[in-house]
C-alpha cells in the first residue's frame, strides 16, 4: 500500500515498482484515515497488508498522526511502515518516525535512478521478510 496524501509521488513510486520488476499489488491511497480503514478491514478479513509506504513529502504532522493510530490500532500495530520524505535528513524527525516503530525513513528524490535503488532496497526488505 502506498499512502501519498501529497498525491504527486505515488505514481514515480508504482513506476519504480514496475521498471524494478516487482510483482506487487499496490493500494494507492490518498487520504490517512482511508489507509488506516483499508489496513483494519484486511486485517479482518485475515488479508494483512504486507507493506505501507507513507510519502510524507509536505505535511509531516498529519504522517505523524497517521502512523500514531496504525500503531495503537487493535490488529494492524505491528504494521511494517516505511517513510518516503522531504524532511529524512532532519534528525529529531527521523527519531520521531523510529519512536513509532517506522522501519526506515528514506529521502525523497527528484533523481529516478536513486528511486530506483530505493525500491530495490524496499523489494528486498519484503522478500526476506515474506521467507520468515
Amino acid at each position: 500500500m502506498i499512502v501519498d496524501e501529497g498525491g504527486g509521488e505515488c505514481a514515480v513510486l508504482c513506476k519504480a515498482i514496475d521498471d524494478v520488476e516487482w510483482n506487487a499489488d499496490v493500494d494507492s491511497i490518498h487520504l490517512g484515515k482511508i489507509a488506516i480503514n483499508v489496513l483494519y478491514r484486511n486485517y479482518a478479513k485475515q488479508l494483512p497488508t504486507d507493506l505501507v509506504i507513507m510519502i510524507c513529502s509536505y505535511n509531516t504532522l498529519a504522517c505523524l498522526d497517521t502512523i500514531r493510530i496504525i500503531k495503537d490500532y487493535p490488529g494492524i500495530s505491528n504494521q511494517p511502515i516505511i517513510v518516503f520524505s522531504n524532511s529524512a535528513h532532519i534528525d529529531y524527525i527521523v527519531k520521531e518516525y523510529h519512536k513509532l516503530g517506522v522501519i526506515k525513513v528514506l529521502e525523497m528524490t527528484k533523481d529516478y535512478s536513486q528511486t530506483i535503488i530505493q525500491i530495490n532496497e524496499i523489494k528486498s526488505y519484503t522478500a526476506v521478510r515474506l521467507e520468515v
